[in-house]
């Protein structure tokens, strides 16, 4: 009896300072330093809007909203891409461009412009299985033609031994993209083992045109995904490390090799490229506390946008442009620039935030 109280005493111990050591980190105990900007607003109207890209050459923001906190709240799920025009006189809300398709559950999307104006649009989409319900996924990366004005759906792409848990995506042309999955397995204990224990299981796939193949494996959290104007180099976000991964790529095949790793010591999220190459990060400074808000929308939990600087010559290289403690936003996941000003979406926000720029 004596041993297996110590024994028992032992476990207790051991998870006390395994969670301690997750907590740190995850970013639990560090303090979040507000950054403000001065003025912000919202554009109400796209619940869940985990991502965004722009059409620079017509105006237009373009919106993947998944209305996820209607789950929680027992109301009707609603998603799709929705358009705003991103006018510095702009009013009103977004409007929906995939009505036709009610079926919809946008994640990452990426827009690859035509010079001559429109370009093609993909999506990662989890749309329920007809057979399964909720708990059973379709995943696809949907591709649309986008005129400037509307999205006509051109084609799907699906192949389950390479979309295991697609994430985010990055067109290269309009047949050819990258696919991060966060995790190695679809679900259950697996997945939340490879969260909790750091698991380097996630992935990048390419879409050649023809097939899907693995590129990078073994990548912790492999989260948002963005390719360079020059398609050379490619971006991906390790969330559970908090690193920007950095790929040279082969114009060729595809192949990436990795350049470098950028620390940033929070838990980033999707990428974006401004027209000097730069990047935006959306970020989750306390991943435990945005796991509690994702079960829990009421929850709040702080968000914080990055300005990292594309070669290491900038000191500082990476620094705060926006950061609160999750009454403005929670959860923020995406941060896309706009002239003088930068739209902020999230992962369960009825909403977008639009902040001008004091620096």
């Amino acid at each position: 009896m004596r041993y297996l109280l110590r024994f028992t005493v032992v476990l207790a111990l051991l998870g006390v300072a395994g969670y301690i050591y997750l907590s740190g980190l995850a970013g639990e105990f560090k303090t979040v330093d507000v950054v403000e900007q001065d003025e912000c607003y919202r554009i109400n109207g796209v619940p869940g809007s985990e991502d965004i890209d722009l059409d620079r050459l017509s105006g237009v923001a373009l919106f993947s909203s998944d209305d996820r906190a209607a789950v929680q709240a027992g109301r009707q799920r609603t998603g799709g891409i929705y358009a705003w025009n991103f006018d510095v006189n702009a009013q009103g809300e977004p409007r929906l461009l995939t009505a036709e398709d009610p079926e919809l559950r946008p994640h990452g999307i990426s827009l690859v412009e035509d010079p001559r104006g429109g370009g093609a649009l993909f999506v990662v989409d989890h749309r329920a299985n007809a057979d399964g319900g909720e708990s059973s996924v379709e995943n696809s990366i949907r591709r649309y033609t986008w005129n400037g004005a509307e999205l006509a759906f051109a084609e799907a792409y699906a192949d389950d031994t390479f979309l295991i848990s697609p994430n985010d995506v990055a067109g290269v042309s309009d047949g050819t993209f990258y696919v991060t999955n966060d995790h190695g397995s679809r679900g259950g204990l697996e997945r939340m083992m490879e969260d909790y224990f750091r698991v380097g299981a996630g992935s990048v796939v390419y879409f050649d045109g023809e097939s899907f193949r693995t590129v990078v494996d073994a990548v912790k959290y492999a989260n948002g995904i963005a390719v360079d104007e020059e398609q050379q180099l490619v971006y991906v976000a390790s969330t559970t490390t908090g690193k920007i991964l950095v790929y040279d790529r082969d114009e060729s095949t595809g192949d990436l090799s990795l350049r470098e790793e950028i620390e940033t010591g929070t838990g980033v999220d999707n990428i974006d490229l401004d027209r000097h190459g730069n990047l935006w990060v959306a970020a989750h400074p306390k991943l435990l506390t945005f796991v509690k808000h994702a079960g829990d929308v009421s929850k709040r939990s702080p968000s914080e946008v990055l300005w990292i600087a594309k070669d290491g010559f900038t000191d500082p290289r990476v620094r705060p442009m926006w950061r609160n403690l999750g009454e403005e936003l929670s959860g923020s996941s995406v941060a896309v620039p706009v002239g003088a000003r930068f739209l902020v979406g999230s992962v369960f926000e009825p909403f977008v935030l639009v902040c001008k720029r004091a620096f």
